[in-house]
């Protein structure tokens, strides 16, 4: 399996979630990787969430809250498989445009 991106997003909106990932029909990813950099100068905080349902996310999907990340800096987090095609990975920042989210992994094929 090659690694590659499988989304990128900065949110505009404070503390909304936005989807950086669904796997397609018939695929599952695995070692996954959120890069978070942060490119304001500012610090700020993130949420991370993951949830094997088309739902919307909330506090008890998040895998990460209120997470700080300093002005300028990058942060990574590993994340679980996703092998359900109702699966999603959504992100959120505590300032609009603060942050950028990067994931990175490998998909396959669910046989």
């Amino acid at each position: 399996m090659a690694l590659k991106q499988l989304g990128q997003t900065q949110p505009t909106a404070i503390d909304t979630p936005v989807q950086i990932y669904k796997p397609a029909t018939g695929r599952a990813a695995a070692l996954l990787v959120v890069t978070i950099a942060n490119v304001s100068g500012s610090d700020t905080t993130y949420r991370l969430f993951q949830n094997a349902s088309s739902t919307s996310p909330t506090d008890t999907t998040a895998i990460a809250w209120d997470v700080a990340i300093l002005a300028d800096e990058v942060s990574k987090v590993s994340i679980g498989p996703m092998n359900d095609a109702n699966a999603r990975l959504w992100v959120a920042s505590k300032v609009a445009l603060a942050l950028t989210f990067t994931l990175h992994g490998s998909e396959s094929l669910v046989t």
